[in-house]
């Protein structure tokens, strides 16, 4: 009885301490801090434990799916769509013969004249020779000087290993243009970290995309170029969106990341000075308001001043003129029938902008600056509608990083077991048309071809 008696007096005494203007803190203090802990809904419980990986849940920055697929199996997903990328692009590579654009690269370069005579000391003599007679013939010539010497190295490479001439051409934009399903997958994973399925969706897209894998195959510098404009637009993203005033070591390094990639690409496609002209002009109006939403005038922020510093060695390539020829366009044919296509990517991309807006509107912002704009300065430029390689693909594949985000977006609108399934029907059907559309286009013959025809 006295015990009882004791934790009544004591319940007593914590009932009138919680009604005054400390008890709440009284109560906690008294209870332990497991009184103030928040309640697990049964929906996160789900995510965190359940073996169910097709449970669809909204993001808390977005409308995407951090359920569908676990953080631990995103690599091994992507290093597949990686492999199923390099298979559609790799076969028989030299079954066609040279277009007129490869045939102006190949004899630029002097393809023809390679040998595997020698040793690597008298390779790099030649190759210091082409190039120094290149620029002092014409500096503005397409290809330019790192088209040329790449595809020379390649060319020697692959008559070692017994490939052919054709085939040493198109190698090194098949094998970057493959490595821009990473950089796909990386830009999007920076943004939405907790959804994975919508990275690995971005990847797929990419690795099957009839644009992208027919540009992969062909022995221009578009492949090259769009690879590292890809590298300039994650570094810009990311010193956009991470970055403080502050934080010099991340201002240098992806300044000088910026400035690498960005005379990279231009070595090897003229038309990457548009894409320096477009992160210059973000730079200086974005780029001025800081992470902490702090603004400053363009010539008091740090960040700005980083971007146009990072970009003076491109523009000053374009003053000199050096590797400043006339970008290889395409023709009309390929460029509307991948457009045709493609209609998925077209079909999720306004889901894209939706999603975007829902998540991070600087997002949304970058996404737009992109895409948007490149596609204006394409129909624009003197009304041509066929653009310059290296523009055309990085358009694709930034065009694929807003349809990975419409993908998102139906997962984040299935709530429920049946509207998850028709989501996930959705987003595999795209890839299998894409899928089926390129492998016939590159592999089929007659009827095989589903009546795709490209030259």
């Amino acid at each position: 009885m006295g015990r009882r008696r004791c934790l009544e007096s004591e319940g007593g005494r914590l009932a009138g301490a919680t009604s005054g203007p400390h008890g709440v803190a009284y109560a906690v203090m008294a209870h332990g801090n497991h009184a103030a802990s928040p309640s697990v809904s049964p929906s996160a419980r789900l995510g965190a434990g359940s073996p169910r990986y097709g449970a669809h849940e909204a993001g808390p920055a977005g409308p995407g799916t951090p359920a569908a697929v676990r953080a631990f199996w995103f690599w091994p997903g992507l290093l597949l769509v990686m492999v199923v990328g390099l298979l559609v692009r790799s076969p028989d590579l030299d079954g066609r013969a040279l277009d007129n654009v490869e045939r102006a690269h190949f004899e630029a370069a002097g393809l023809g004249a390679i040998t595997t005579a020698g040793s690597p000391v008298e390779w790099a003599k030649q190759d210091y020779y082409w190039a120094r007679r290149t620029l002092w013939d014409a500096p503005a010539a397409a290809p330019g000087v790192l088209q040329g010497i790449s595809t020379r190295m390649a060319t020697r490479a692959g008559l070692k290993v017994g490939f052919s001439r054709e085939t040493a051409l198109r190698l090194f934009s098949m094998i970057l243009g493959a490595a821009c399903i990473f950089l796909v997958a990386l830009l999007l994973r920076s943004v939405c970290p907790d959804e994975p399925l919508v990275a690995l969706t971005g990847a797929a897209l990419a690795a099957l995309q009839l644009g992208s894998v027919f540009l992969s195959r062909s022995g221009t510098g578009g492949p090259v170029a769009g690879f590292f404009l890809l590298v300039m637009i994650y570094a810009g993203w990311r010193l956009f969106r991470d970055v403080r005033e502050q934080q010099m070591a991340a201002l240098l390094g992806y300044g000088a990341l910026i400035a690498v990639s960005s005379c990279l690409a231009f070595g090897f496609d003229p038309s990457a000075k548009t894409y320096g002209v477009i992160l210059a002009v973000a730079g200086v109006l974005l780029f001025r308001t800081g992470p902490n939403g702090v603004s400053k005038w363009p010539w008091f922020s740090t960040r700005s001043w980083t971007v146009l510093i990072a970009l003076a060695p491109l523009a000053a390539l374009v003053a000199f003129g050096i590797g400043n020829g006339v970008p290889d366009h395409l023709s009309m044919e390929p460029f509307l029938h991948a457009r045709f296509v493609s209609w998925p990517v077209l079909a999720l991309a306004p889901l894209g902008l939706a999603g975007a807006f829902t998540r991070d509107m600087r997002w949304l912002i970058w996404l737009v600056l992109w895409t948007l704009v490149p596609a204006l300065c394409s129909v624009t430029s003197g009304f041509h509608w066929a653009p310059p390689h290296a523009h055309y693909f990085t358009l694709h594949l930034m065009g694929i990083v807003l349809a990975a985000e419409g993908a998102g977006v139906l997962w984040g609108l299935a709530r429920d077991r049946t509207p998850g399934a028709l989501a996930d029907a959705a987003v595999v059907g795209c890839l299998v048309w894409m899928g089926l559309v390129t492998w016939s286009t590159i592999h089929g013959v007659g009827s095989a071809r589903l009546l795709v025809n490209l030259p």
